[in-house]
Formats: C-alpha cells, sequence, structure tokens
C-alpha cells in the first residue's frame, strides 16, 4: 500500500475533534503542476474532474490497472505542456507553498512526502529518502546561518535514561563593549543568547574535552571543568537588553528555565557553529533575541580541523545588525501588502533536468549520505501444500520480524495444539508467505479491496497477529 492509498483512507475516515484530534495542513503537489488542499484532493470536496476524485486521477496505482481509464486525461490535463513545463510548474507551486509557510507565516519549514512511495513498518523507514525537511538554513538561505558562538552553560536531563547528563546547552556571544578585553588585561565578557540541545556529535566530545563523567554505580558523577553556582559567574556581561531595548548594566536576571544549571569558564570550553531558521525578540535573553529552531552544525574546538579560540567568536553588535536587517526585511513585507504574495518568478527546487543541467548532481550524490535501498520483493513460488484452512483468502504480508515471544497466548496455542515448532520456523516476510500458501491461501504484494488481512511485521519482534496500520 502506497502513501497515497492510506492517506485515502485516513482522510476518509479520520474526523477532526476539539482537543483531541487535530489534522495538519496539507497541500498537494499535483501530477499536473498545479496544486490543492489535501482535504480537496482525497475527499472530492470541490468536485468530481472526469468523473473521478484529483487523487484517483494522479494515483500510479489506477494508471497501471488496465481498466481503470484515468490515464486517458491526460493529455487535457497536460493543456499542452510537455513533460518538462509541467516539471516546471510543480517546482514553482513549491516555492510558492514554501514562500506562503515559511517566509510569509513564519512556520519553521516544510515536510515533504512521495505520495507513491511504499509503506512498511518500522524505524528504518526514515532512512529511505521519501520524506524531506526543508527548512531555510537548510538550503543556506536562513539569516541565521553559520554562527560562531561559545558553550557558555549547561542544562541537565529530565529523562529517566539520561538523568545525570547534560540535554541542553547556553550559547554565548561576546558584549559590545568587552570583545576581546580591554587595555587593563581584563577579560573579555560574554553574553547568553540561546539554548541550544546537542547535536549527538558534539556530545561526546563536550563531555570528553571538559573531563564530565556521568555516574555509574561505583563512581559518582565527575564534574571536570563544569560547575553550579548560586549567581550568574563574573564572565558573563553585565550588560543586558532584557528589560530595555537600549540597554543596561545591571546584569541578566534569566527566568528559571533560562537560567543554566551549571556553567563552565570560557577558556575551557569550545566553539560550535550553529545555523537557525531566524532570530526572534525575546525579553528574556540577555542580548534582546534569541535563534529560533538553532541547531548545532560544526565543531571547532582545540581538536577540530578548525578550530577557533572562545574570544574571536561573533559579538552582540555583529548579531544585532542581521537582526535588525531581517526585522526591516519583514516590515517592509508587509508595507508591501499584496505585491508580497505575487507570485514566485524563480524557484529553489529545480527540476531533474535543471539539476542535470546545474551540474550539481554529481555533486549531491557524492555528498549524500548513504541510505537503505528498499529490496525489490516478488512472491515466492508456492512449496507444498499442506491443507485448504486458507483457502479463498487473500493476504499481504509487510516486510519485518514475526514470531509468538510477546504474545503468551498464541503460544500455549501453539504448545496445546501442536504447531509450536512449526511457528517457531516462521520469523520472515518469506516464511510468512510461504506458510500462508503451504496452506492455501493467496498473497499479493498491493493491498487492495479484495484484500482480507493485512499483516504487518517491525523492526523488533512482533506477534503473528499483528496488523499494520
Amino acid at each position: 500500500m502506497d502513501l497515497m492509498q492510506r492517506k485515502s483512507i485516513l482522510y476518509n475516515l479520520v474526523k477532526p475533534q476539539k482537543n483531541e484530534v487535530v489534522i495538519n495542513r496539507s497541500i498537494i503537489i499535483r501530477s499536473d503542476g498545479t496544486r490543492m488542499d489535501a482535504f480537496d484532493y482525497f475527499l472530492g470536496r470541490k468536485g468530481l474532474e472526469y468523473g473521478r476524485t484529483p487523487c484517483e486521477l494522479d494515483s500510479i496505482y489506477l494508471a497501471l490497472c488496465d481498466k481503470s481509464g484515468t490515464t486517458k486525461f491526460d493529455s487535457q490535463r497536460m493543456a499542452g505542456k510537455n513533460h518538462e513545463e509541467i516539471e516546471v510548474c510543480r517546482s514553482m507551486a513549491l516555492q510558492h507553498v514554501f514562500d506562503d509557510v515559511v517566509t510569509t507565516s513564519g512556520q519553521e519549514g516544510l515536510l515533504l512526502k512521495d505520495l507513491a512511495s511504499p509503506y512498511f513498518l518500522g524505524a528504518p523507514s526514515r532512512n529511505q529518502g521519501y520524506w524531506w525537511k526543508i527548512k531555510p538554513d537548510y538550503d543556506a538561505s536562513g539569516t541565521a546561518a553559520d554562527i560562531d558562538l561559545l558553550i557558555i552553560g549547561g542544562f541537565w536531563s529530565d529523562g529517566f535514561d539520561k538523568r545525570g547528563l547534560l540535554s541542553a546547552i547556553m550559547l554565548g556571544c561576546l558584549d559590545p563593549e568587552h570583545p576581546y578585553g580591554d587595555e587593563e588585561g581584563n577579560e573579555a565578557k560574554y553574553m547568553a543568547v540561546s539554548k541550544c540541545n546537542f547535536a549527538k556529535f558534539v556530545e561526546k566530545t563536550l563531555l570528553e574535552e571538559t573531563g564530565f563523567q556521568r555516574a555509574t554505580d561505583d563512581t559518582p558523577m565527575q564534574m571536570g571543568k563544569w560547575f553550579e553556582s548560586e549567581d550568574i559567574p563574573d564572565y558573563y556581561s553585565q550588560i543586558c537588553y532584557q528589560r530595555n531595548p537600549d540597554g543596561d548594566k545591571e546584569g541578566w536576571k534569566p527566568p528559571k528555565k533560562d537560567r543554566p544549571e551549571v556553567f563552565i569558564k570560557p577558556e575551557d570550553s569550545f566553539v560550535v557553529t550553529v545555523n537557525a531558521s531566524e532570530y526572534m525578540t525575546s525579553k528574556s535573553s540577555q542580548t534582546g533575541f534569541i535563534l529560533r529552531f538553532p541547531r548545532i552544525t560544526k565543531y571547532r574546538g582545540k581538536t577540530s580541523d578548525d578550530p577557533k579560540r572562545h574570544d574571536s567568536i561573533e559579538n552582540w553588535s555583529q548579531m544585532k545588525t542581521v537582526f535588525d536587517e531581517q526585522e526591516e526585511s519583514r516590515q517592509d513585507a508587509v508595507l508591501m501588502g499584496s505585491q508580497a504574495q505575487t507570485k514566485p518568478q524563480t524557484s529553489r527546487f529545480l527540476t531533474a533536468r535543471q539539476l542535470q543541467m546545474s551540474g550539481r548532481e554529481k555533486k549531491a550524490r557524492n555528498s549524500r549520505k548513504q541510505t537503505n535501498e528498499v529490496k525489490q520483493f516478488s512472491i515466492p513460488e508456492a512449496g507444498a501444500r499442506l491443507s485448504s484452512v486458507l483457502e479463498g483468502f487473500v493476504f499481504s504480508v509487510q516486510p519485518g520480524n514475526y514470531c509468538l515471544e510477546n504474545d503468551d497466548y498464541a503460544k500455549a496455542q501453539a504448545e496445546r495444539d501442536g504447531w509450536a515448532a512449526e511457528a517457531a520456523a516462521v520469523t520472515s516476510q518469506k516464511d510468512v508467505i510461504k506458510f500462508i500458501q503451504s496452506h492455501g491461501g493467496t498473497c499479493q504484494l498491493a493491498v487492495h479491496r479484495g484484500t482480507d488481512f493485512l499483516l504487518g511485521g517491525t523492526i523488533t519482534a512482533t506477534s503473528h497477529g499483528e496488523h499494520g496500520p
């Protein structure tokens, strides 16, 4: 069952319920280059097209069915455009959605899903390249990109599994008056900019370089170069824009949730490069603004390939300049009114041909992380027939692991009826299919109205009778 089939079922079955069931806004970029709200697309609320709902006309599954007749309207739907022109229309439609959601509405970004993608259970489905997150900083067009900041504090984890570990850090910039110290030899001062969750590749390095060790059953916690303090340390600047946009020198007074629980001196810490979607005004931040959705993209400590000193990072004045430019640009967009809502003339989303002609296809292929390929699968040949107990039933068996370990009732029944040994030999998708065939059942790859049972295994062991969603 592909994603389009699943979505069609869900939109017909699931009804929004206040404070209980919320259906996120979705826009469909159609095969003819137009865009449509998901409710209109799957439910045909704006009427049928050529006697079909929009999703039926776009369905690859129906297009492959000889008797469906959906492809005979393709020439009318293309309206004289060739396939490359249709792809350009799809690209521009996606750009329009991006501008509406991200640029105008200020949302974090887009989550793209391929409606022709297969559905299968388990964590590996996340690594197949069928879902894509698109954010401004991901394509280096965000206003808050490549910012070098220093780790100046940390926050304990609330989770049971990670208790006794740091889960987030406080990032700091240099203050406007003491970015590199002063003539009297005083050290540089820092201002708290934004809280940021750990990146996995930084977490281990940070703990190792700073001497932090989590407590074990035999040894107590080792704080290393980290320390707790009732007062904000003196390497934090007294300059603060929390209360007054013009700033004062009364120091930072953060609310409890924003105050670091542990601290680390600048000379004991290290620099990281951060990307974020944008700057945001904040009444709790020492700088008067914070970074929205910050994420660490690079480690720049002493052992890195590109180290940076703790007093050579961004200062408040530099960041404030970018923040002001962002706010001015946003205000201009509001003042322009309808002009800001005109259709985009170019798109950041390239068609396959545009990508090939740009010369970026090879580069993207070489730099892209290797993902697990979906293995092609076919129904194995039926073996010896043992019975006809499943004759007349049609099954669709999804990939995954199958066993009886988590089903005490089924295990007891298997032992009682004498089929426990046979069940123990069934562990994979092919095993289940062969078992069904040996007892007269029919297995098919696709799920359709004639399917009687949908069986779904997971990456971890599950019961034979577990049904996929």
